[in-house]
């Protein structure tokens, strides 16, 4: 009987270890899962929040370009005239009533760029997207480079704009945009 009593002790023991082993592992994973679950979150959101300010700009870019007779195109995703990415939004000049007259390429950033990474955006806009005047729109002033200005012409062909990154402001849109199209009709004048 003492044996039998002896070996059945010997299972529940077995039995506890072999369980308390599967707990440790089932809460390793739940760890992990939740873990994998937050990171993608945070990675949706990150994504998620650039892809909105830039949507919000495209939206205000479109309505100004439609209410002057120009074209604006959501441009993002696909790759320009030398294969890069950068100028997310371009708009046709005159392209609602006829041949464009010029290109102007907007790039929202919803970060800060130092003064070098945003010459390299604004040149590869112009680069890409075959434009004549490039604008980089940054959220808030806090995102405008070290050592430039918002709404301040840089080499004569290029912009920097800083609005709110929840609310864009329309005025400021406008004038960023008023200024572009003015430099980049001139300069297609200039070369006729």
């Amino acid at each position: 009987v003492q044996t039998s009593q002896e070996a059945q002790l010997r299972e529940r023991i077995e039995d506890r270890k072999r369980i308390e082993a599967l707990t440790t592992e089932l809460t390793a994973l739940r760890e992990r899962l939740g873990a994998k679950e937050e990171l993608d979150a945070e990675q949706s959101r990150g994504t998620a929040k650039g892809r909105d300010f830039e949507d919000r700009v495209h939206g205000l870019l479109d309505e100004v370009a439609m209410a002057r007779g120009d074209v604006a195109h959501h441009v993002g995703d696909q790759a320009g005239e030398t294969r890069g990415k950068k100028g997310d939004t371009v708009i046709e000049l005159g392209a609602a009533g006829g041949p464009c007259l010029a290109k102007i390429a907007f790039d929202p950033k919803d970060s800060q760029l130092t003064r070098p990474k945003a010459w390299e955006v604004l040149n590869g806009s112009l680069d890409d997207r075959g434009a004549d005047y490039a604008v980089l729109v940054v959220a808030t002033d806090e995102n405008v480079p070290a050592r430039t200005q918002s709404l301040v012409e840089y080499e004569g062909n290029k912009l920097i704009v800083a609005v709110d990154r929840e609310d864009p402001e329309r005025n400021l849109i406008e004038a960023a945009y008023g200024i572009a199209r003015a430099r980049a009709l001139a300069a297609r004048q200039d070369e006729l």
